[in-house]
């Protein structure tokens, strides 16, 4: 018979589910809505990458607009789009501010402060 160690087998296959199940609880648990006038907004593109987010810059935070997988967002292009600099939203938002990384929490839904969904 073998004698195999299996604990570096279990850590490497613990840590990747552990990462996904943070992502899945910030996705979740941290869900907050946040009404704000839109002072201006733009796209941010990675030099590493082809990838990109946008910003919107508010006038509570600034948040960030970017495809979610797990919120089913793959709009985040035409969302950026539909909001207009001087107007008023209400944004769906998750996630957390964290400034040294240069995190912000991200939208999920829109609602102009008149009531067009977006």
């Amino acid at each position: 018979m073998y004698n195999v160690d299996i604990k570096p087998l279990v850590v490497l296959l613990l840590i990747p589910c552990l990462i996904i199940g943070f992502r899945g609880f910030l996705a979740y648990k941290t869900i907050d809505e946040v009404t704000a006038k839109v002072l201006d907004k733009e796209r941010i593109v990675s030099r590493s990458s082809d990838s990109s987010y946008y910003l919107i810059f508010t006038d509570k935070e600034t948040l960030m607009n970017a495809d979610s997988w797990f919120h089913l967002k793959f709009n985040s292009s035409d969302l950026q789009g539909s909001i207009k600099k001087g107007e008023t939203y209400t944004f769906i938002v998750y996630g957390f501010r964290i400034p040294f990384l240069s995190k912000y929490r991200n939208i999920i839904k829109v609602r102009r402060k008149n009531g067009a969904n977006n």
